[in-house]
């Protein structure tokens, strides 16, 4: 009796591992297909959540491994059908679901599972993205990186409507004020920037989004300006700066940049940068305790140095706004200032 009880258990635990099992078969070929019928849809749902499964794990060629084979539908090869696309998506927001969930101690596969999220470029995608991406329902700093990192892949897989983008867009021009971590801050920029690189839009739809990338990336500016500016002290977030106006440094000088796009950005930012220099100075005592924040400090001021004054046509120093920051000649800070005053 014993005997066959020990047997009974094992053909238990076998049968229960076939059944959360990796899946032995590939569906790159089904989901190419704009009709796909109930087996194969099965098919997929099994695929994407048995993969799912295995990603939750802490062994690095598991997670791989596991990575690969979710990837593995969503590449070009595979040429995904919108259909099918929507059902792996649904499956994989099932299979995710533990994953991402705020008590699962394994961040590794829940950054995992958000790369993965991050090549669907859909609005069911990006919904998952968002709210990982936002403090106030992620308190996990690597997912909000991570998931910030993904909107901006979302955007560029050209998947989403024009309406969407932009809705998704605005939100995540949001979250760039009220989050705590300068990295994941210059992610969230990234992500706003990546607009101007959406690929098969008409002239059109290429313009209002390159007008409308600039136009968030200058209000999400000013909005974190606003609050770095309530501090008394150096802020970290500061260290996002030298990143976020380097790149809209050279996106405002772009050629190919919407001509409107750039003369409304150039209106707005010069004042901004001008302010963000009343701040420096009020901020460089404090600064000076931290080397790597006072240099970003100092950066900040450089690229936005080099903004100001081709805006407001003013001719260069000989000596850079870095220079002088170094070497704390905060008078020769002020008198640059004033006359960016000036010439406003």
């Amino acid at each position: 009796m014993q005997k066959n009880c020990f047997i009974i258990l094992i053909l238990a635990v076998v049968c229960s591992y076939d059944a959360v099992a990796q899946p032995k078969f590939s569906i790159s070929k089904i989901v190419g297909r704009n009709s796909i019928n109930d087996a194969d849809a099965s098919k997929i749902e099994q695929y994407a959540q048995g993969w799912a499964e295995a990603l939750y794990t802490t062994d690095a060629l598991e997670l791989y491994e596991a990575q690969r084979h979710l990837i593995e539908p969503l590449e070009e090869d595979s040429a995904m059908s919108p259909y099918a696309r929507s059902l792996y998506g649904k499956a994989l927001r099932d299979g995710f679901e533990a994953i991402l969930d705020e008590n699962n101690t394994n961040e590794m596969a829940a950054v995992n599972a958000l790369q993965v999220i991050s090549l669907l470029g859909t609005e069911q995608g990006c919904g998952l993205l968002l709210n990982h991406a936002d403090t106030s329902t992620e308190e996990r700093a690597s997912l909000r990186h991570w998931a910030s990192i993904g909107l901006g892949k979302s955007f560029k897989q050209g998947i989403l409507p024009e309406r969407r983008i932009s809705s998704i867009a605005n939100t995540v021009a949001d979250f760039a004020s009220r989050e705590p971590v300068w990295y994941i801050i210059s992610r969230q920029f990234s992500s706003l920037a990546a607009l101007q690189d959406i690929p098969d839009l008409d002239t059109r739809q290429q313009e209002e989004l390159e007008a409308l990338s600039v136009e968030l990336q200058i209000r999400a500016l000013s909005e974190l300006l606003t609050e770095i500016a309530k501090s008394d002290e150096a802020d970290e977030r500061v260290r996002a700066l030298p990143f976020v106006l380097a790149s809209l440094r050279l996106q405002l000088i772009e050629p190919g940049l919407n001509e409107d796009a750039r003369k409304a950005g150039d209106k707005v930012i010069a004042p901004l940068l001008t302010q963000f220099a009343d701040i420096a100075l009020k901020h460089a005592a404090t600064a000076k305790a931290n080397n790597e924040l006072y240099t970003a400090y100092g950066e900040s001021l450089q690229s936005g140095s080099f903004i100001v004054e081709r805006i407001l046509k003013l001719d260069s120093s000989d000596t850079s706004m870095l220079e002088i920051w170094s070497e704390g000649n905060y008078p020769e800070v002020t008198s640059r200032l004033n006359g960016w005053k000036n010439a406003q």
